[in-house]
């Protein structure tokens, strides 16, 4: 799992006769993750694409379900239900 969102990103390569130096740029999937107060955005090769949302779903589903235990307990704390 990994925490981070994805972005697609258009970019162009640099080559002059290319189709993006005329204005059709080259789709590209960013994960933007935050490390040291410092957004970065790290290109995801195409083959990589589905196992790498996959880690980003795992992430949030795991975020969820420690969202939700910690309501239980709070509210187990408040009623006094041990």
């Amino acid at each position: 799992m990994i925490r981070g969102t994805l972005l697609y990103r258009e970019r162009s390569c640099g080559r002059a006769n290319c189709r993006c130096a005329q204005g059709q740029k080259h789709p590209a999937l960013c994960l933007v993750v935050s490390e040291n107060a410092r957004q970065r955005q790290i290109f995801v090769p195409k083959f990589l694409e589905t196992e790498v949302r996959l880690w980003v779903a795992h992430y949030q589903k795991m975020r969820k379900l420690v969202e939700e235990l910690s309501r239980i307990y709070l509210r187990k704390l408040e009623t006094r239900e041990f």
